[in-house]
């Protein structure tokens, strides 16, 4: 994460002028991150481990993204799976 400083917070106009260096950054660590870890497979989750997941729809057509809000249908599905795979 690097070295962390005490400092003051930015006002939305000083963030508003760095947005596209913050969004910089911020790629470079997500392409940094995935290109470390992308060969790694089949980790063990540990105790405290946690993910997160975000569900989601694609139009193709249109080239669009939406949030997915059927959870309360897909968590017991996934939740049943999980199961047989620890048998």
């Amino acid at each position: 994460m690097g070295l962390l400083s005490e400092g003051n917070p930015l006002s939305w106009t000083e963030i508003k002028l760095a947005l596209q260096q913050i969004r910089t950054y911020g790629l470079d660590q997500l392409l940094h991150i995935f290109n470390k870890y992308k060969d790694r497979q089949k980790d063990p989750f540990l105790w405290g481990d946690e993910t997160e997941l975000t569900l989601v729809r694609f139009d193709h057509k249109n080239k669009n993204v939406r949030l997915l809000l059927k959870s309360h249908q897909l968590l017991p599905i996934l939740n049943e799976l999980n199961k047989k795979t620890d048998e």
